[in-house]
């Protein structure tokens, strides 16, 4: 059955969404286009260690843990750390 024309899937991940912080919520608005399951999945990310999975550059390296990113002193060059496992939704 469904509830409010969504899935049982879909209100799950509705009233999972629900159950989230205020902060989490102001951080996640909700899009017309966008299902409560990927929003979900978006909560899930948000409650998730950020880690910078690829480093791109000379002057670049992890720190201590994969969420630490430093410079290699002496050294002057364009780098970049890459998150590949998270989307930026500001100004989507």
């Amino acid at each position: 059955n469904a509830v409010d024309g969504l899935s049982l899937v879909e209100e799950a991940a509705r009233r999972l969404f629900e159950c989230a912080s205020e902060w989490e919520r102001s951080c996640l608005r909700k899009y017309p286009d966008e299902g409560w399951i990927e929003l979900h999945h978006h909560l899930l990310m948000l409650r998730s260690k950020l880690t910078f999975d690829q480093l791109v550059g000379y002057s670049i390296q992890h720190g201590e843990e994969g969420s630490v990113i430093r410079a290699i002193p002496g050294f002057f060059a364009m780098s970049s750390a890459l998150c590949s496992n998270h989307v930026m939704r500001s100004g989507r």
